[in-house]
Formats: C-alpha cells, sequence, structure tokens
C-alpha cells in the first residue's frame, strides 16, 4: 500500500508541537519580564491628528524601494484607519 505524500509543511506543528512538549513549555515560567516597559518620564503629548486633519506627512526615502512604498503606503492607510486624516507620503531630498 503507497502512503500518501505529505509536504514538509505538515509536519512543522508536529515538531512545534514535540519541541514545546520536550522543553516543558506546559510550565509557566516565572523569571519573565517586559524589557520593553518605559522608563523615564512622559513626553509631551502628540497629537498626529484632530477633527480628520493632520499636519504630518509620512517622508519615504528618496530612492524607495517596492518595499518602502508599500510600507509607506500601510501606514497612510492605518493612520488614516485609526485618525480620519490623511496623511501624504512625500519623498525625501
Amino acid at each position: 500500500m503507497k502512503r500518501p505524500f505529505l509536504p514538509p509543511s505538515s509536519f512543522v506543528p508536529l515538531i512545534l508541537l514535540a519541541c514545546g512538549a520536550a522543553s516543558g513549555a506546559d510550565r509557566a515560567w516565572t523569571q519573565w519580564r517586559n524589557t520593553l516597559s518605559p522608563r523615564g518620564e512622559s513626553g509631551p503629548e502628540l497629537v498626529l491628528a484632530r477633527d480628520g486633519q493632520t499636519d504630518y506627512a509620512i517622508l519615504a526615502p528618496a530612492a524607495a524601494t517596492a518595499q518602502d512604498r508599500v510600507a509607506a503606503s500601510e501606514l497612510a492607510h492605518w493612520l488614516k484607519e485609526m485618525t480620519g486624516a490623511t496623511f501624504p507620503i512625500v519623498a525625501s531630498r
């Protein structure tokens, strides 16, 4: 009887599960701490947009790659979703 072919990607969850079980991942790790917690005093409040208007722009490199353009576009999209303001994308000089 011929076995069905399973692509290597189908083994990844099994490998991760096995590694987690073998490493004791089921036990809580009590030494965890947030290394990104803020330190020092907070700066002044920064208002990116108010009433659907902004004074800010997204600065992209002068010789932007496709990845740079996509990142700037995604940032502009989500800033608009959050604030209602359109953030223009401008190229640096």
